[in-house]
């Protein structure tokens, strides 16, 4: 084996190292959630009976499809909240809706009436 190969195979294995741990250390962090503690408004989704969206204060342009189902006590159209969460890749190529990204609820309360 050449010198200049043993050279390329170092640097390779180096990039590589690098690449795992960099992103082991950005892409890993369960506590961390892409959104917190956001204001928002539980709404139906289309005619659909028992699928709803979360509609965030912040930006009414867009409604969180939560890929994990509300609870039972938070499917109520008109319901304020406030909740956090991990934004999910959508599992199929476009086309499809951005204004209704998906969403991991990590956490979702009832909005106190003081909090309005």
């Amino acid at each position: 084996m050449k010198k200049s190969d043993c050279k390329q195979i170092r640097f390779l294995t180096l990039m590589v190292t690098f690449s795992w741990v960099v992103g082991c250390s950005l892409g890993n962090d369960e506590n961390r959630a892409d959104l917190e503690n956001q204001l928002g408004t539980v709404e139906q989704f289309g005619i659909h009976i028992d699928q709803f969206v979360i509609r965030p204060d912040a930006d009414t342009t867009i409604a969180y499809f939560p890929v994990n189902a509300l609870p039972e006590s938070m499917r109520e159209a008109g319901l304020r909240v406030i909740f956090s969460g991990n934004l999910r890749p959508f599992p199929i190529d476009p086309p499809y809706d951005p204004s209704y990204p998906l969403l991991e609820l990590t956490e979702i309360k009832k909005l106190d009436m003081e909090e309005k």
